[in-house]
């Protein structure tokens, strides 16, 4: 008995083998043109497979550099899918039989165009629709049979993303992995498996951990309707479910989803959310617990929102915020009308800022603001460091210590809710009394000194300001700050600033006048200065007095002689020279003309 079951055994392995050998003596490119054909069967596109081989173990043709052409309806320059190989499964009866019966496709490395026309139809609606393009007879009987594919898969993939009704280019996702279960019944396809993004980069930010979604979606071709039946996306290690449906025929395409999460960490999402604009400024690293509940309906480009976003033990930091930014708790209630938040504290080292805010009408094209922001006595590089944390720029400039304290308020319609229209909406005040100051981007001493004939017009000095104390009140009124008794202290002297500064265009139109010290005016020459300055601008108390008018941007100040306050001066008896009865215009083309020592 033994003896015949190890023959039978021996049997059985000599047909393998025999079996196995016999397949790898035919020429397996014999089956191009029925594996092509059927591939555009089931596909419904045309379809060029280049040199073929056979594998086994499973059983599958191994195909090099396929081509799955796009549906003609689109006009695109570029195939649907183009691979490095593709290998695809077939079983042993249906080889043998010549009816070949494919079971799954692998496509590795493929490039894959998704494009989104003027009518609003995607181009991937199409795809397993059944029939090649040329034969709609056979389409359309394909479509009613029906097609299964036990497994699509794709290994390091690319996926472009051109929606021709926005006209906004082409997105690129890179490094997609993808394993689905296909099938199509009349118009309807369905689709189960997972997706995988291991390298998710967004407008040019490393997430530095992978995106994957597994999910269940049924595609109805007619209604553009992607129903989604079941998602689970996981960001990093944190786990948001999604269900409901996007219609895509429309421009912008419509969405009924539902989001939730359980109590989660908020790291992963906020990186993703920064990597976009969104809450952080990018580069923002964001620490601590969230919850959410949400019901996104309507338009893509404005849905609207209901449900509740929670978030407790935030810390908030990145390289360039001196210490973190702390949130013990903040609360969103989101309805179509108004996303609100609580009364909720931001705290930085010793500074805390008391703030609440209300959007309302979001949806609509004016949307409006109610907004405010409490920070009594507050040190500077704490306001530096929250407002660094959620991205606003402008105090980048400054550096020092001293204290601040601030009542802001922000209400009223936006034309749109960006940062120019919100600043431009900003009401309240603002008391400094700051220390030891170093603002970047210009030399006011080198500057003064240049309006004085003191000091070249070019310089390749500092491009820096210090003030030992600066002191004043700033009120803003719709995004526009001004102050009436700014005064400066600094190691030349004494300068008081009066004017405004646009918060949203950074335009300035200050005027300055500078009280230069009796020690710094005998140390530049005092009255042996050359030109005018030798009686213009000295006071009776042997000091330089030199008033400027400062204009173009925060950044960019442009400095030069403020004409106007000279005239003054001289009216005042400050200027000797001035003769009653004398034009003004004279008088100015006087004291300019000595202001530069004649030249033109």
């Amino acid at each position: 008995m033994k003896k015949i079951v190890v023959g039978l055994a021996l049997a059985v392995i000599l047909v393998i083998i025999v079996s196995a050998a016999a397949l790898l003596l035919v020429d397996v490119n014999r089956y191009r043109g029925a594996v092509q054909a059927q591939l555009e069967r089931q596909l419904g596109r045309d379809i060029r497979l280049g040199k073929m081989t056979l594998g086994i173990l499973p059983l599958r043709f191994e195909v090099e550099n396929p081509v799955i052409a796009e549906d003609p309806n689109f006009s695109s320059a570029g195939p649907f899918i183009r691979a490095e190989k593709l290998d695809t499964r077939v079983s042993l009866s249906s080889l043998l039989g010549r009816n070949l019966e494919i079971q799954s496709i692998d496509l590795e490395r493929p490039t894959l165009e998704l494009i989104r026309n003027k009518r609003g139809d995607w181009n991937f609606s199409t795809f397993g629709a059944g029939g090649t393009p040329a034969d709609a007879e056979s389409r359309r009987a394909s479509s009613e049979r029906g097609f299964s594919l036990e497994r699509l898969s794709i290994h390091d993939g690319q996926v472009a993303l051109t929606d021709l009704p926005k006209t906004q280019g082409r997105t690129l996702l890179d490094h997609i992995d993808v394993t689905s279960r296909l099938t199509a019944v009349g118009n309807t396809t369905t689709a189960a498996g997972n997706l995988k993004l291991n390298a998710a980069r967004f407008n040019g930010v490393d997430l530095g951990y992978p995106i994957s979604v597994d999910y269940d979606v049924a595609l109805k071709r007619p209604e553009g309707l992607l129903a989604i039946n079941r998602a689970k996306v996981l960001v990093g290690q944190t786990l948001i479910d999604v269900a409901g449906s996007l219609t895509t025929k429309t421009t912008p395409a419509e969405l009924d989803l539902v989001l939730k999460t359980g109590d989660v960490s908020i790291t992963e999402i906020a990186r993703l959310a920064s990597a976009f604009g969104i809450a952080f400024a990018p580069g923002t690293s964001v620490s601590g617990r969230m919850r959410a509940d949400l019901k996104a309906t309507g338009s893509t480009s404005k849905p609207a929102l209901t449900g509740k976003i929670a978030g407790q033990n935030l810390k908030i930091s990145s390289k360039d915020v001196a210490q973190p930014v702390e949130v013990k708790a903040i609360e969103l209630t989101l309805s179509p009308a108004e996303i609100g938040s609580n009364d909720f504290n931001a705290t930085s080292g010793k500074t805390n800022v008391a703030a609440r805010f209300a959007v309302r009408q979001y949806t609509s094209p004016s949307p409006s603001i109610d907004m405010e922001l409490h920070a009594p006595n507050a040190t500077l590089p704490e306001i530096q460091s929250i407002a660094k944390a959620y991205g606003i720029k402008g105090l980048d400039q400054v550096n020092g210590s001293g204290n601040l304290n601030m009542e802001i308020r922000a209400a009223g319609p936006l034309q749109s809710f960006t940062s120019e229209n919100l600043i431009k909406a900003l009401n309240g005040t603002m008391g400094l009394n700051f220390n030891d100051l170093r603002i970047a981007g210009f030399d006011l001493a080198h500057e003064l000194g240049v309006i004085g004939g003191f000091a070249a017009s070019s310089s390749d000095n500092q491009k820096f300001t210090d003030i030992i104390k600066l002191a004043g009140q700033i009120a803003v009124n719709n995004g526009v700050a001004r102050t009436d008794d700014l005064k400066a202290q600094m190691a030349l002297g004494e300068v008081s600033a009066t004017g405004t500064g646009d918060l949203s265009s950074e335009a300035l139109n200050v005027k300055l006048l500078a009280v230069l010290s009796k020690a710094f005016t005998d140390k530049v020459g005092g009255g042996r200065i050359g030109g005018y300055m030798r009686t213009a601008f000295a006071n009776t108390a042997g000091e330089m007095v030199i008033p400027v008018v400062v204009t173009g941007t925060f950044k960019q100040p442009r400095f030069a002689p403020d004409t106007r306050a000279i005239v003054e001066m001289q009216k005042q008896r400050l200027v000797p020279g001035f003769q009653p009865g004398q034009k003004p215009s004279d008088t100015i083309k006087g004291i300019i003309g000595g202001f530069f020592g004649g030249k033109k």
